[in-house]
């Protein structure tokens, strides 16, 4: 099933990398990326889902093998629940 569409873009005015990110329900996310050490990518994010506002720290860690792990955080306040960590690998074509 197809959940968002996100892009990655350098951003002219503040010389950084921003994201944005539209899903299919509407909702529309927006925020700072970030580069760690080793390659894996942070984004912090600030969403809007209807009257709500909520904030995500999403990373994409590329490991060796090919293979993407994904781990989405919710925030709220000083606290962080998990709320995805999933590995994603490349299809092979037949």
């Amino acid at each position: 099933m197809h959940l968002l569409d996100a892009y990655i873009y350098h951003h002219t005015g503040t010389n950084k990398l921003r994201c944005l990110a539209l899903s299919n329900r509407g909702a529309v996310y927006e925020g700072d990326v970030t580069v760690l050490e080793g390659g894996a990518l942070q984004l912090d994010l600030k969403g809007y889902e209807g009257d709500r506002i909520v904030r995500h720290v999403v990373r994409l860690d590329f490991e060796p093998d090919g293979t993407v792990r994904l781990c989405v955080w919710s925030l709220k306040d000083a606290d962080r629940t998990l709320l995805v960590d999933v590995h994603h690998r490349k299809l092979h074509p037949k």
